[in-house]
């Protein structure tokens, strides 16, 4: 009761009271590890890293099968440039929750920044097609063919993202990029 207490009003905003309930449940608790997670969501939400990573492995430690927390994990490491330690979050992530797009696509951005071009087109396309309306995972699959040469494909990719403002600008700046490179 008090974790799902704790979901609503961290949904709506009220931290201090999400902090409350999550500490609650874990009081009742000690092994519950949805009780950790959430609050190193919190903290990660306010920009204490260091204290959600410290979260996270505890919840962890109750459940490793958290995708949630793996996949936030991921995220702290990849902010830190800890990159094989981002990766190996992000694979647990989308091994324990297979259905979620997001996971997918953090997965195939590490693998960009790795150089690993096949599996990071793999794993985007796969969020893509968990969501075709992750713009997001548009964008990157139009990057990632950017990278290995297939300008065409990635315009084709970015031109297809509708797009305002300062999205809209940047798609605009890619497209022209790649268009020269034709």
């Amino acid at each position: 009761a008090h974790s799902n207490l704790a979901s609503f009003y961290n949904r709506f905003g009220r931290l201090k009271l999400a902090a409350e309930h999550y500490r609650e449940s874990i009081v009742l608790d000690s092994t519950y590890g949805p009780g950790y997670q959430g609050l190193g969501n919190l903290h990660q939400r306010r920009g204490d890293d260091a204290r959600a990573a410290r979260y996270y492995l505890e919840a962890l430690r109750w459940d490793s099968t958290l995708a949630e927390t793996h996949n936030n994990l991921g995220l702290l490491f990849h902010k830190r440039r800890e990159l094989t330690k981002a990766l190996q979050q992000y694979q647990r992530a989308v091994r324990f929750a297979p259905e979620i797009a997001h996971y997918h696509s953090n997965l195939g951005n590490i693998y960009l920044e790795l150089e690993r071009l096949t599996e990071a087109e793999a794993a985007v396309s796969h969020a893509i097609e968990l969501d075709s309306t992750f713009y997001s995972a548009q964008i990157l699959l139009g990057d990632i063919h950017a990278r290995q040469g297939s300008y065409g494909s990635a315009i084709a990719r970015w031109q297809a993202v509708p797009a305002r403002g300062a999205m809209k600008q940047q798609l605009a700046d890619k497209i022209a990029a790649a268009q020269k490179r034709l």
